[in-house]
């Protein structure tokens, strides 16, 4: 782990959508029987990441990285915590994330930086529910190919990979991707 794995606010800011769940993380008891089951479940295939400490496998589909998962570390299973789905949420600056997460009452539980993925803030909200607040070193990983085929679906005679990149928001939680709520214009954002 390293200080310096995320990319600066600043350097980010511009790069990285705010508010976008980016990443989904399974931590588990057993991960070779957690992959058997998803691959047959669902179809999704796990491929090592070996540039951490810590042994990691990302989940794939169709050849692209959609997620990841690893053994339940021992800090945290010690304490009676379950097997879980984690779900990363980007930010430009996983920093502020936490402090304005505690100033509403919600505890930072662990700031992580990890060399070449980012900078993470675990959040526990003031209901108890837990995610990260994730500040990539570089790319903000996310799902969007797979959203542009969905939402494409419903629309058809519009190209998928235009509906996106043009012209949703969500009205309800103004996310910048993909949302099963009303759809507006890029011009109507602000």
């Amino acid at each position: 782990m390293s200080d310096t794995a995320a990319a600066t606010p600043a350097e980010t800011t511009a790069t990285t959508p705010t508010g976008r769940f980016c990443w989904h993380e399974l931590l588990t008891n057993d991960p070779a029987a957690a992959a058997a089951f998803y691959g047959e479940v669902i179809g999704w295939g796990s491929s090592e990441w070996g540039e951490g400490e810590t042994p990691y496998q990302l989940w794939m589909n169709q050849d692209v990285p959609i997620g990841g998962m690893m053994a339940l570390p021992e800090h945290l299973a010690s304490t009676g915590v379950p097997p879980h789905w984690l779900l990363y949420v980007s930010t430009p600056d996983a920093d502020a994330c936490a402090a304005k997460a505690e100033s509403l009452g919600g505890t930072v539980l662990e700031m992580v930086d990890v060399d070449q993925v980012g900078r993470m803030a675990v959040l526990k909200d003031p209901l108890d529910a837990v995610f990260i607040a994730y500040q990539p070193s570089d790319v903000t990983p996310g799902h969007d190919e797979l959203a542009q085929r969905t939402v494409g679906g419903l629309n058809p005679g519009r190209k998928s990979s235009n509906y996106i990149q043009d012209c949703t928001i969500c009205v309800s939680c103004r996310c910048a991707g993909p949302c099963w709520t009303v759809p507006r214009k890029r011009e109507e954002r602000t």
